[in-house]
């Protein structure tokens, strides 16, 4: 267990002085389905408003996860559902939503709006315009499953990779301005990206494979080359990512500090899943516990400036890198 009580206070002092972010959980979907308002405290959920201000986060990713039963126009239409009520939000709570690169400079806490598979663009470059539009600025390609552009980790023994219309999607990403996230991709799709990418390449949440052999999590040679592409790789809180009968925030550290060995810290982000999983590390329960991480990152011996870019400033490089305005 690292010691982290005399480093609690420097790790506030640092959220307070950088932008930190977190670029995945799934509350918009808790949002729409059990009416999550975020702007009150509530212990059903793993974020909110005020434990994200305590923690002294910047920015929030959420994330429009596609549920695998959705196709097609349904999944189109359950997508803009879930765009259409943190909008709702946004107006009625004054919620900041970040879509520039100028909205990333401000201090203030504001949200980003994501996909967790695209299925909703159904391969239409005329979709994928109207969700930039929406205000969407990052897109995993899959979750798990196959749609029109690419296959995920769970398709079977011999997944294939990018489409041809996946391709072109991923040409006009690029153009308009939305990042490539390849959380959940099969390794021919990965690599398939890797191979046609001329911006960074993000993965929203995962973890090292060589510390928790999960097919979610990344080989080192994955890990290589999103870091050659100058893009980042968010560290999840998800248990069966990290590894062990009960992981902690020591469990996190120690993918954190694989990662950096593998890939350097300009390749360390936090995507932590939260309100996606039902159990957490011990000591992450929730979004207002984050300081506690940085803390124990702190203590573990990492350089405050090393720190600094993995708790934001790498996020915040890749989208000043692939977003167009």
């Amino acid at each position: 267990m690292i010691e982290t009580s005399s480093y609690h206070e420097r790790a506030l002092a640092l959220h307070q002085r950088v932008r930190v972010v977190d670029a995945h959980c799934d509350t918009i979907s808790l949002v729409l389905d059990e009416g999550h308002d975020m702007v009150g405290g509530d212990a059903r959920f793993q974020v909110d408003v005020p434990r994200l201000r305590e923690a002294g986060v910047s920015i929030q990713v959420l994330a429009c996860w596609n549920e695998p039963e959705h196709s097609g126009h349904a999944a189109f239409s359950r997508c803009m559902a879930k765009i259409g009520a943190f909008h709702q939000l946004r107006r009625k709570a004054g919620l900041r939503h970040v879509v520039s690169r100028a909205d990333l400079d401000v201090q203030a806490l504001g949200f980003v709006l994501s996909l967790e598979d695209a299925a909703p663009v159904m391969g239409s470059i005329r979709h994928l315009e109207a969700l930039y539009v929406t205000g969407v600025r990052m897109i995993g390609l899959t979750w798990n499953g196959r749609n029109e552009i690419a296959d995920g980790v769970g398709v079977g023994a011999r997944p294939g990779g990018l489409t041809d219309v996946g391709k072109d999607v991923i040409r006009h990403m690029e153009e308009l301005g939305i990042v490539v996230d390849l959380a959940h991709v099969s390794e021919p799709s990965f690599w398939d990206v890797i191979e046609m990418a001329t911006k960074p390449v993000a993965v929203s949440h995962a973890n090292a494979k060589a510390i928790c052999d999960h097919r979610r999590n990344l080989t080192d040679d994955q890990i290589r080359a999103i870091a050659k592409t100058g893009g980042v790789i968010g560290v999840t809180y998800v248990p069966a990512f990290l590894g062990g009968e009960a992981p902690d925030i020591a469990t996190v550290v120690r993918h954190v500090d694989y990662l950096c060995d593998v890939g350097g810290p300009e390749v360390v982000g936090l995507g932590s899943d939260f309100d996606g999983i039902a159990k957490t590390p011990v000591g992450l329960e929730h979004a207002g516990r984050l300081p506690a991480l940085t803390a124990a990152l702190l203590a573990k011996g990492f350089r405050e400036a090393d720190v600094e870019k993995m708790v934001g400033g790498n996020w915040l490089r890749v989208f000043r890198a692939c977003w167009r305005d």
